[in-house]
């Protein structure tokens, strides 16, 4: 558990790859469920070190990502 808690604690220090404004501009995303989801996935990669640079984060969202239904 303790291994978790300084994981998590130097995981939240870390700036997300891509800020906000940058995945509703590759998206063109309105307000809403969808690009909450984009953002929240990312971070969710990020965190699983499946996406480890905004390079990397941005072809993600361009090839790769597709909201839920």
């Amino acid at each position: 558990m303790q291994r978790l808690w300084r994981w998590w604690l130097a995981f939240s220090r870390k700036p997300p790859l891509l800020a906000s404004r940058e995945v509703v501009a590759l998206l063109n995303l309105p307000p809403g469920p969808e690009r909450a989801q984009a953002i929240t996935r990312l971070r969710q990669l990020q965190a699983l070190g499946l996406l480890r640079s905004p390079a990397s984060a941005r072809r993600y969202l361009q090839e790769g990502f597709k909201p839920a239904p």
